[in-house]
């Protein structure tokens, strides 16, 4: 079986995380450091799903996506504050 990949994968490749609102369809990217230091380099991207709350609906049914690079995702840019 495949590991799966973790948040410290997701830094060493320079990826980012966006979290997907499935109820208002609210776009976040995820700051992955501030997630790693809280969850641990080694946590598991996928168990994201559930744990997340969005932050305009405060619906937990979120969708996760790994970026590849440091773009921007969906006209939104890397933020750590409440919106």
């Amino acid at each position: 079986m495949a590991r799966l990949p973790t948040l410290d994968d997701c830094i060493a490749n320079g990826h980012m995380i966006a979290a997907h609102c499935e109820e208002c369809g609210h776009v976040r990217v995820l700051n992955v450091r501030e997630l790693a230091d809280k969850l641990g380099d080694n946590f598991p991207i996928r168990r994201l799903i559930g744990r997340l709350r969005c932050v305009k609906c405060r619906s937990k049914r979120t969708e996760v996506r790994i970026h590849q690079g440091g773009g921007v995702v969906a006209g939104h840019g890397p933020s750590t504050r409440e919106t």
